[in-house]
């Protein structure tokens, strides 16, 4: 999930804000059950994306379909 080296750099990045201290667990670890997810409303989420193709690709497979029910959009023929 993502890459956690420059996740850690942008999270060290903001200081004022996270540190290394403040990653309980990521998302695999509590997805699969190795950590509890949050328990109570004083906990917090965070998430990094910097930058996952999977997450591009469903995002563009929205905006196309959208765009063909609008009828929007320019038709490259890029084969």
């Amino acid at each position: 999930m993502g890459n956690r080296e420059s996740d850690l750099r942008w999270i060290e990045a903001k200081p004022e804000k996270y540190s290394k201290e403040y990653i309980y667990a990521s998302l695999d670890e509590i997805v699969v059950g190795m950590k509890a997810g949050r328990e109570d409303d004083g906990e917090k989420t965070l998430v990094t994306h910097c930058g996952m193709g999977a997450l591009d690709v469903a995002a563009m497979h929205v905006i196309y379909n959208k765009a063909l029910q609008k009828g929007v959009g320019t038709k490259l023929n890029l084969i």
